[in-house]
């Protein structure tokens, strides 16, 4: 029953075309499935078609998005699960939850009527490593890695979101390396 819905959502016309991270995570056994995520995103990330030398690391929570085809937040919690390409994650579940947890206080705070900015993270008080939300060059750089990554495994290279990502990364990187190029 969930196969027609993959197809409609990869833009494929027939299991064949599927990108291949979806028959690995068929092929998984119900525990190894968390594994089986990971490994793809590694091996991504060290390919031909990565975006840059980071992986993100698989989740509970991408897991479950994943293994029920959920591509989109459906519930206003789902901004504080990771369902953005600034939360991608890269490290581990503590750094995951701190992370979460300070980006239910900038949502708080942005909601209100007060403007916030990411110079305002340093008055939250939290160390630069557990911040979700880049506030420089190379943690948005990062950031932007990360989801690419994580476009290219599930979607494959071929889907549009992933070949439009492309285009706006490379033009990306040849803006802004060579401005900071030392």
């Amino acid at each position: 029953m969930l196969l027609p819905l993959l197809l409609n959502y990869l833009n494929v016309q027939s299991e064949q075309n599927l990108p291949d991270f979806w028959f690995r995570l068929a092929a998984a056994k119900k525990k190894q499935e968390f594994r089986t995520v990971h490994d793809c995103l590694e091996a991504y990330s060290r390919g031909p078609a990565t975006f840059g030398p980071y992986a993100p690391i698989a989740t509970p929570k991408l897991l479950s998005d994943l293994t029920t085809i959920t591509f989109v937040g459906d519930h206003p919690d789902d901004l504080k699960t990771g369902n953005q390409p600034f939360n991608a994650m890269d490290g581990s579940e503590e750094h995951h939850a701190a992370a979460h947890e300070l980006a239910r206080t900038y949502a708080l705070l942005s909601e209100q009527q007060l403007g916030v900015s990411y110079s305002d993270l340093d008055n939250f008080k939290v160390p630069i490593d557990l911040r979700a939300h880049p506030t420089n060059y190379f943690e948005f750089e990062k950031s932007l890695i990360l989801f690419g990554i994580l476009l290219g495994t599930v979607l494959g290279n071929n889907h549009v979101i992933t070949t439009s990502f492309r285009e706006f990364w490379t033009t990306f990187s040849l803006q802004y390396k060579h401005r900071f190029h030392f």
